[in-house]
């Protein structure tokens, strides 16, 4: 999609900038499985593939940051999706669990016992599968990753990890979708075959570069309009020359998910550049 460029009610360029500052961000991690254990009314059987991703803002403070062998980050999965999907089965907690709450990521580091667990909560009624929910009661849902080593040696401390932990590193690494209906509780496990991260989960990006090493993808970076994979001084001016050449406008012109590349723009990537948070088509705002 090609943004319109708008004309600015000025011409003026900002003035010298800092350095850029590397910043974290939301980060995405993927997965694929195979179903291991399953209810019948699921829909679902043993041996089908299972994918979904789920992200969490990576700036989420240890809500037990006086405790060096246990890491809560409550809520944060709470402004982004999380998903599984199998063959005829859909399941997604959606941004700030629907109003639901009980969204966390947990990391361990007791002596002998490293997990890493990752939970979010869904309403019943977005499910899509062979089931039937109770008209006017959907209920709630839960979606679980769980990762345990029991060697200890998997983390070196319980901070929130920014890439997905290896699998080889664990005995046991599974995915978990577990929902009541007008049959009963229903669950289903399936095994991980992969946890992997995209640094762009909104647009394709098969190489995954990040040149700032920020945890955006290049593809998504927005405000880096001259395609570098890092905002700095010259999409600055970049963004300015595109304002007065519309044939110059790129998606990443966008900073603030108008759908415009105008002087907000440029306001847009000077905040970034000193640490804000930009969002375009191909990085949208999260859902309030």
């Amino acid at each position: 999609m090609l943004l319109r460029a708008k004309l600015p009610l000025c011409c003026a360029v900002l003035a010298l900038l800092a350095a850029p500052a590397s910043i974290a961000g939301p980060v995405t991690f993927s997965f694929t499985g195979t179903v291991i254990d399953a209810s019948a009314s699921t829909g679902v059987s043993i041996g089908d593939a299972v994918s979904g991703s789920f992200t969490f803002e990576s700036t989420t403070p240890d809500a037990l940051e006086g405790d060096e062998m246990l890491g809560e980050y409550v809520d944060a999965l709470t402004a982004y999706a999380t998903s599984v999907h199998a063959a005829g089965f859909s399941a997604s907690a959606p941004p700030f669990g629907g109003g639901l709450g009980g969204n966390f990521i947990r990391v361990s580091v007791f002596p002998g016992s490293h997990q890493f667990g990752a939970q979010a909560t869904f309403p019943t009624d977005t499910l899509e599968c062979a089931c039937t929910i109770p008209p006017n009661d959907p209920g709630t849902g839960l979606i679980t990753l769980l990762l345990l080593d029991s060697s200890g040696t998997a983390f070196s401390s319980d901070a929130l990890p920014v890439v997905p932990p290896d699998l080889d590193d664990f005995d046991l690494g599974q995915v978990s979708v577990s929902y009541g209906t007008a049959e009963g509780f229903q669950s289903f496990t399936a095994s991980l075959d992969s946890l992997t991260a995209d640094n762009c989960p909104d647009w394709p990006n098969a190489n995954q570069s990040d040149v700032d090493d920020n945890g955006i993808g290049d593809a998504c970076e927005c405000g880096d309009q001259n395609g570098d994979g890092t905002v700095d001084v010259n999409d600055i001016l970049a963004i300015n020359a595109a304002i007065f050449d519309p044939s110059q406008v790129t998606d990443l012109c966008d900073t603030n998910d108008d759908q415009l590349c105008d002087v907000q723009d440029i306001l847009g990537a000077n905040a970034k550049i000193f640490g804000s948070e930009a969002y375009c088509s191909r990085y949208p705002t999260p859902a309030p």
